[in-house]
C-alpha cells in the first residue's frame, strides 16, 4: 500500500512540473489555445466550453498530451425526440442539428488525430494508432409515433474509425419485417440468415482482438467470436 501511494504521489508530482492542467485551458489568451478554439469551431467563454466542439477537444487533448490513453465523452445530446415540432427536442427541428454537431465535432477530432505527430520517431500519427467508437445507448423507432416524434428502439448502431479499422464498410441491417436487426456472417460482414446478431460485446472484442488480447483465454469474457471484417488485417 505505501508502494503504491508512493508512486501516485510521484506520477501526481510529475505531472504539476508538466503542467498538465494548462494544456486544457481552452479560454486561455494564448496561439496554442487561439488554435484549438479556431480549428473545432467554439468561442473563448465559459459557455462555449459545453458545446460538442469544446468537448471534442478535451477528448483529443487528454489522448495527444499522455494525460490519458482511454477517453469516454458524450458528445452530443438533447436527441431525445419523443414529438415533432420545431422546437425543444422535436423530431422536425433540433434532431438533425444536434446530431449534425456531433458529428461535426467527430470529423474535427479525426483531423486533430492525424495532424499531431506521435513524437517517437515511427512517423505515425495518433491517428494511426487511436480508435474512436461512437454509438448510442438505443436507437430511435423507424416509424412515427401519435405524436409525429420517434421513441425508443434497441436497434442501433456503432461508427468505427481510425487505427486498425478498415472503414467504408457497412455491415448488419434491420430486417424488412418488424425492422429488427438482420443476421450477419461474422466472417465476411455480410448478411446470411445463419449468421448472428451484430450485439455490442461483438464489437468489443473485435477491439480487444486487435489490442492483442488473446483470445484463446478470452480475458475479456465477451463469450463471442470478434467481427473480423472491420479490422483492416482482418
Amino acid at each position: 500500500v505505501m508502494r503504491t501511494a508512493a508512486l501516485g504521489r510521484a506520477a501526481s508530482a510529475e505531472m504539476l512540473t508538466q503542467n498538465v492542467a494548462g494544456q486544457f485551458d481552452f479560454l486561455a489568451n494564448t496561439p496554442a489555445m487561439e488554435a484549438v478554439r479556431a480549428h473545432y469551431g467554439f468561442g473563448a467563454s465559459a459557455a462555449e466550453l459545453t458545446r460538442p466542439s469544446a468537448r471534442g477537444a478535451l477528448a483529443v487533448k487528454a489522448i495527444t498530451s499522455g494525460f490519458a490513453r482511454v477517453v469516454s465523452v458524450m458528445i452530443t445530446g438533447s436527441l431525445d425526440s419523443h414529438t415533432g415540432g420545431n422546437t425543444g427536442q422535436g423530431w422536425n427541428g433540433t434532431q438533425g442539428p444536434n446530431q449534425q454537431l456531433g458529428w461535426n465535432a467527430i470529423a474535427r477530432m479525426m483531423d486533430d488525430l492525424r495532424a499531431t505527430p506521435i513524437g517517437d520517431g515511427s512517423g505515425d500519427s495518433y491517428w494511426d494508432r487511436t480508435t474512436i467508437v461512437a454509438y448510442s445507448d438505443f436507437g430511435r423507432t423507424p416509424w412515427i409515433n401519435a405524436s409525429g416524434g420517434r421513441d425508443h428502439w434497441l436497434t442501433s448502431a456503432y461508427f468505427l474509425a481510425g487505427a486498425d479499422i478498415r472503414g467504408g464498410q457497412v455491415m448488419g441491417a434491420s430486417r424488412d419485417v418488424g425492422y429488427m436487426p438482420a443476421y450477419t456472417d461474422l466472417r465476411t460482414g455480410a448478411l446470411d440468415a445463419a449468421g448472428e446478431i451484430i450485439r455490442p460485446a461483438h464489437i468489443w472484442q473485435t477491439l480487444f482482438y486487435a489490442a492483442g488480447f488473446d483470445m484463446a483465454t478470452d480475458p475479456a469474457d465477451m463469450r463471442v467470436p470478434p467481427l473480423l471484417p472491420v479490422l483492416r488485417d482482418g
